[in-house]
């Protein structure tokens, strides 16, 4: 599914505490931050209405195969080319992602795809809640906002900034959407945008470059 934001739906999900540091505001005294704050939200009501944030998530079938998840294909089959993450060789009907399996010593050892249904294993067999959906999204903001501020150094990096900031309030309010009404598997959640940021929410939303998907 694709969805189409304005700028002031998403500006109350910023987290401006990445945004002070991108800044280089980490230890500095909160009336500098308070500042470029303002200076940042005069920026987005300005550019409200001409540019826009864009989400586009989908949910899957999944099962695992030792510690890979195979994401069976379906209507997307074509939209969506995991091919980069896909196994060679393999014919099997879905796109593998391969995971790294923790190996800090004393640990349980986890991996994602504990949290998958295997294909073959009774699910009876595992100590954690299973699940045989799995979702994939990705968000992004208007190009103009990277393209349409060259003349001003000092505009150009505030804008590429918020655009960074921009597309996270995106996964942000688009997973809150997910869990509450399009897979709908938290519909009674009521958390405020802080409560998210700091991961109050049921689920998880693991990006390519952390460790666990690495």
């Amino acid at each position: 599914m694709k969805i189409t934001y304005q700028i002031s739906e998403i500006a109350p999900y910023i987290n401006w505490a990445y945004f002070y540091h991108a800044w280089g505001m980490s230890g500095k005294p909160e009336s500098e931050k308070e500042k470029l704050r303002q200076e940042a939200e005069t920026a987005l009501r300005q550019i409200d209405g001409t540019y826009q944030t864009f989400g586009l998530f989908e949910l899957f079938d999944a099962n695992t195969d030792g510690d890979d998840i195979v994401v069976l294909s379906g209507k997307w089959k074509e939209a969506l080319d995991l091919r980069s993450l896909a196994t060679e060789g393999t014919q099997e009907s879905g796109k593998r992602i391969p995971l790294l399996r923790q190996q800090q010593p004393g640990s349980d050892c986890l991996c994602l795809s504990d949290f998958i249904s295997p294909s073959n294993i009774s699910p009876s067999s595992f100590l954690f809640p299973l699940s045989s959906k799995i979702g994939l999204f990705a968000t992004s903001v208007s190009h103009g906002l990277e393209t349409d501020f060259d003349a001003d150094p000092y505009q150009k990096m505030m804008m590429q900034l918020l655009a960074d900031r921009l597309a996270e309030a995106t996964a942000e309010r688009m997973h809150e959407e997910v869990r509450k009404r399009y897979w709908g598997y938290a519909k009674d959640e009521n958390l405020s945008i802080a409560e998210m940021q700091i991961e109050k929410f049921q689920g998880i939303r693991p990006a390519v470059g952390y460790p666990s998907l690495a």
